[in-house]
C-alpha cells in the first residue's frame, strides 16, 4: 500500500513537471511575481498547482492561473511574517520544514530513477512473461452450493455423487445469494475469490465436483467446475500503461529494499517510546 501511494504521488508530481522541464531546458524559468524582493517563479506555481483538487487541475492552467498566483502571493506574505518572528527556528516548525524537504527530494529522486530504469525492452519482457504465464490468465466457470455447516455440505456431496442435479440442489439448499440461479458464479480468474475457495476451485478439472467441503468466512462450499479457458491476451499497446505501473512498483520496491539493506537504521519501538511521552495510564 505504501509503495502504491509513493508511485501515485510521483505520477501526479510528474504529470505537469516533466512537460514543463522539457519546455524550459533551453530558457530561463519565468518569474511571475515579486513580493518584498522575493521572487515567485513559474516552477513554484507548478508545485502549487499539484496541491489543487483534481477537478481544478484538469482544467486549462491559464483558466485558474491568476487566482492561484494570488494564493501563492498570500502564502509568501504569511511566510515572510513567520520568518520575521523566527518561527522557522522553532523545533516543531523546523522538523516540518525538514520533512517537506525530504519528501520533495524523495519524489525528485524516484521520478528520475524510475525514468532511467523503465526501458522499452523491460516492458516488452514483462509483456512476454505475461503472455507465457497462462496459469495467471486462466479463467474458470463454476457454481457452488453454500451451507452453514460441514456436515450439511457433506450430505450435499453425497447427494450429488448419487446423481442429484447440482443446479436444483443449489436452488433448494444453498444459503448463498447465487442459490436461486443454481449456484452459478459465472467466469472468474485468480484473485477474484477468497483464497481457500480459489485454491480449491482452480485445482478441480472440468465437470469435477469438490469431494471435500471448502470452508471460508461465508460457510462451507461445494464447488463444481463447468469449463476452463485461457482468454486471448490483450495487445502490447493496450497493456503498456499497466505494464509501466507494474514495473514502477517493482523498481521502487527493489530500490527501497536495497537502501534498507545498506543503511544503518536505529529506531525506538512503541514500548520504548511510550515511557518518554508521559501518557496517562489507560483505565
Amino acid at each position: 500500500m505504501y509503495l502504491r501511494k509513493i508511485v501515485s504521488s510521483i505520477l501526479a508530481f510528474l504529470l505537469f513537471s516533466i512537460m514543463f522541464i522539457k519546455a524550459t531546458q533551453a530558457q530561463n524559468i519565468p518569474i511571475v511575481a515579486n513580493v518584498n524582493n522575493e521572487d515567485i517563479s513559474l516552477e513554484t506555481m507548478i508545485h502549487a498547482m499539484n496541491e489543487l483538487p483534481p477537478e481544478i487541475q484538469s482544467q486549462p492552467f491559464m483558466s485558474y492561473y491568476e487566482d492561484l498566483l494570488e494564493r501563492v502571493i498570500d502564502i509568501k506574505l504569511f511566510a515572510q511574517e513567520g520568518k520575521k518572528m523566527k518561527l522557522d527556528e522553532e523545533p516543531s516548525v523546523r522538523a516540518a520544514i525538514d520533512f517537506v524537504i525530504e519528501k520533495v527530494l524523495m519524489q525528485a529522486f524516484l521520478s528520475k530513477y524510475i525514468q532511467e530504469n523503465i526501458k522499452e525492452e523491460n516492458l516488452k519482457a514483462s509483456y512476454n512473461n505475461f503472455i507465457a504465464d497462462e496459469t495467471s490468465r486462466e479463467e474458470i466457470k463454476a457454481s457452488h452450493i453454500l451451507m452453514d455447516t460441514e456436515s450439511e455440505a457433506i450430505d450435499v456431496i453425497n447427494m450429488l455423487n448419487d446423481g442429484d442435479d447440482f443446479a436444483e440442489l443449489a436452488k433448494n439448499k444453498s444459503t448463498g445469494p447465487s442459490g436461486p440461479s443454481g449456484g452459478d458464479l459465472g467466469w472468474f480468474k485468480r484473485g477474484q475469490m477468497v483464497p481457500p475457495f480459489e485454491k480449491a476451485a482452480f485445482s478441480l478439472n472440468k465437470n469435477e465436483i469438490s469431494q471435500r467441503p471448502v470452508q471460508t468466512q461465508f460457510g462451507w462450499h461445494v464447488i463444481k467446475i463447468f469449463d476452463k479457458r485461457i482468454p486471448e491476451a490483450p495487445s502490447y499497446e493496450n497493456m503498456k500503461s499497466k505494464l509501466i505501473q507494474g514495473l514502477e512498483r517493482k523498481i521502487v520496491s527493489k530500490k527501497i529494499q536495497d537502501l534498507r539493506n545498506d543503511a544503518l537504521i536505529e529506531k525506538l519501538s512503541s514500548s520504548e517510546l511510550e515511557p518518554l511521552l508521559n501518557l496517562p495510564v489507560s483505565q
